[in-house]
């Protein structure tokens, strides 16, 4: 029944699947007939290295591999794809493209929804080969190597085989690589903090092709930096992760009809309130609006997740009082990965739709709750009404003070959010709509969204400046809120360092550059 929660309300959340095949050996990029192009220069000397890893665009796996992005908003057409198959690859492709000043960009899942980090010029690398899954020698099974083209749930169902987890995506369908770049938030957040904060040693290929492990006592400030710095230090061929023991746990799903929508409120503030389930460290939810502009329908919902196989948590109390009426609900106590394993559906990985987040955070406050709610589906009904396809939805995602305090007895991140930051709500608006002749009006009614929703809640104090990565639209910057201010200079300071002549912040395509 959650799959048909997935394909409707919350099809927002598509994600990427991927196919491959044939090599470049059998047809090599074409030169231009004139002038220099620096991506095809870079994709000749790559596929003299790399004869069978460089795929050209009459090939299938050009066409699988550039066609990853879930979003179309992020469909290009690179001078080729190359598909390494393990890191010393990356180090070796990297001088390459360098030589040849080419622009070029780096995919493993795709499920970023932001234009700027794809490349319609140069040299697409894609991570999806990179797959591998193990444990650290010696370390028991506390620790697992992840690499960058697993997508979650892949990961997930692999620790199960040992009645192990790690704090990774929510959605089975998302990929390891960007999502832990970002910082990630996961079903046990409230207890270990983003999900790059499990995060313990980072393999990664530098800008002059070298390959180092970060970690807390080998470069260290490149360690700190990766935790929600995004692409702008290294290429990431390796996450080695965290993993803890799990058992059952529940998990829920409902969708209220818009009669309910009084009660879901007053059942989200409560939550949200001081001693609310949100201090509940075990309880994880994802409290979502929809709307549909063209007819006007309008749904609340809920997925709860808590973390020990009790049948009725008190944490969700209030919505469970909920007594309005639903078109879907299904609660069960039962494996961790229920949850992602119920939102892995098609309609996830389908790659038809144009897909746009915005985030903005503010204080679990009933006000700011109820600003945020009528200034984006109010001004919604106004300006997306003939937006052919047009679904828009906000969710209301809770940061913990609990959860701040997992993160920095983890060691802390470039994030650096003090636990006195906290609690606050970070949330994202989530469009997605069929035309790109209606791109402009959706990246528009974003920006006016989430710009009004600070102007309303700033003079109330109630605003809060956190922009969530992961969740960050077009021309968003996340990085001046980080530790309050004072990560920005350090994480420049860092990518100085470690990219020296500017190759990777000049030449590698960002969502979100320094």
């Amino acid at each position: 029944m959650l799959v048909e929660l997935a394909s409707r309300s919350l099809q927002t959340w598509l994600a990427a699947s991927l196919l491959a095949t044939t090599s470049l050996a059998q047809a090599a990029p074409e030169k231009p007939t004139y002038g220099y192009n620096r991506g095809v220069a870079a994709c000749h000397q790559l596929a003299a290295k790399f004869p069978s890893l460089v795929f050209s665009s009459n090939t299938s796996t050009y066409a699988n591999q550039s066609a990853l992005p879930w979003s179309e908003t992020c469909l290009l057409s690179p001078s080729c794809v190359f598909l390494p198959q393990k890191a010393a690859d990356v180090a070796a492709a990297l001088p390459l493209i360098k030589e040849a000043h080419a622009p070029f960009a780096v995919i493993s899942v795709g499920h970023m929804p932001v234009p700027g980090a794809s490349t319609s010029e140069g040299v697409l690398i894609s991570l999806n080969d990179l797959s591998q899954l193990e444990y650290a020698e010696g370390s028991n099974k506390t620790i697992a190597q992840i690499e960058p083209g697993n997508k979650w749930l892949q990961v997930y169902q692999w620790l199960a085989q040992s009645g192990r987890a790690v704090n990774g995506g929510r959605y089975g369908q998302v990929g390891v690589g960007g999502l832990l770049l970002g910082g990630g938030i996961g079903y046990f957040s409230s207890k270990m903090g983003w999900g790059a904060d499990s995060v313990v040693q980072y393999q990664v290929v530098l800008a002059n092709g070298s390959i180092v492990h970060a970690n807390r006592t080998s470069h260290p400030e490149l360690f700190w930096a990766l935790k929600g710095g995004s692409n702008n230090f290294g290429i990431v061929t390796r996450y080695d992760m965290l993993t803890m023991e799990v058992g059952d746990a529940f998990a829920s799903g409902t969708i209220w009809q818009s009669a309910s929508t009084p009660q879901w409120f007053e059942a989200l503030n409560a939550y949200m309130a001081p001693g609310g389930g949100a201090e509940d460290v075990n309880a994880a939810i994802m409290p979502i609006v929809a709307l549909t502009p063209g007819d006007g329908t309008y749904e609340v919902i809920s997925l709860e997740f808590y973390s020990e196989p009790v049948a009725s948590p008190k944490a969700f109390e209030n919505f469970t009082a909920i007594d309005g009426p639903t078109r879907l609900h299904e609660s069960k106590v039962g494996s961790w990965m229920f949850l992602a394993t119920a939102l892995d559906t098609p309609a996830y990985a389908a790659k038809n739709r144009r897909q746009l987040f915005w985030a903005v955070s503010f204080r679990p406050d009933p006000r700011a709750i109820s600003i945020a709610n009528h200034t984006v589906f109010d001004q919604a009904m106004v300006d997306l009404k003939n937006v052919t396809g047009c679904t828009i939805s906000f969710s209301y995602q809770p940061i913990s003070k609990a959860w701040l305090q997992a993160s920095q007895a983890l060691g802390g991140d470039a994030i650096g959010l003090d636990p006195e930051d906290g609690p606050f709500i970070a949330g994202l608006i989530s469009s997605s709509w069929s035309n790109a002749e209606d791109d402009e009006r959706i990246y528009q009614f974003s920006r006016d969204a989430a710009n009004s929703i600070r102007r309303q809640t700033e003079p109330l104090g109630l605003y809060h400046p956190f922009v969530f990565l992961n969740d960050a639209g077009k021309g968003q910057d996340p990085f001046p809120a980080y530790g309050g201010g004072k990560s920005l200079r350090r994480m420049r300071e860092t990518q100085a360092r470690y990219d020296p002549e500017g190759f990777l912040k000049n030449h590698l395509a960002h969502g979100f550059p320094l």
